[in-house]
């Protein structure tokens, strides 16, 4: 939910840690920093999306980090344009357990199947994932942070693909 610019200072930070990790705790390490630069396109879409499936394979098997993985593998395979790989990550975040506790990974996900369901037309289901997550985001505090414009923009997404002009731009704009 932090700012780009604190984002950016803490990917440095986790950067220079990295020196002083343990050989236990550096992929650990490694995977939030992979997902991190996935989530803000560090770099371009390209690196990101690459960024995002090397998090994927290094957390297999990881319970507490596997959903943050696939929800920004999924965000990163929407913006590269490749729909069902977007769609089947969100879906697979989503299937992870614990998932209703980890918000912010939830919110990614469920975000990303609601653009992906609202570019293919199925406006019910984007509906429910853009409230989903857009409720996920009020419940932790978190509406205007960069977490709840991704929410916001989903639903703005969903709100013009159903042709209600007005409610979108106002959900496009709730974030400024």
């Amino acid at each position: 939910g932090s700012s780009p610019i604190e984002q950016r200072r803490y990917l440095q930070f986790a950067d220079r840690a990295r020196d002083g990790q343990s050989e236990r705790s550096l992929p650990y390490v490694e995977i939030w920093v992979l997902v991190a630069r996935a989530l803000m396109i560090e770099g371009g879409v390209g690196p990101a999306v690459l960024d995002a499936r090397r998090a994927v394979e290094m957390a297999e098997g990881e319970p507490e980090i596997i959903g943050a993985a696939l929800a920004a593998c999924a965000r990163t395979h929407f913006f590269a344009g490749e729909l069902d790989e977007a769609y089947g990550a969100a879906r697979r975040a989503l299937e992870q357990p614990g998932m209703e506790r980890r918000v912010p990974a939830l919110a990614i996900a469920r975000a990303t199947l609601a653009f992906v369901d609202a570019e293919r037309g199925r406006l019910t289901s984007a509906r429910s994932h853009a409230e989903a997550a857009k409720a996920a985001v009020g419940g932790i505090g978190s509406s205007r942070s960069w977490l709840g414009a991704n929410a916001s923009a989903a639903l703005g997404a969903v709100l013009a693909a159903e042709g209600n002009l007005p409610e979108a731009e106002h959900q496009l704009g709730h974030q400024r």
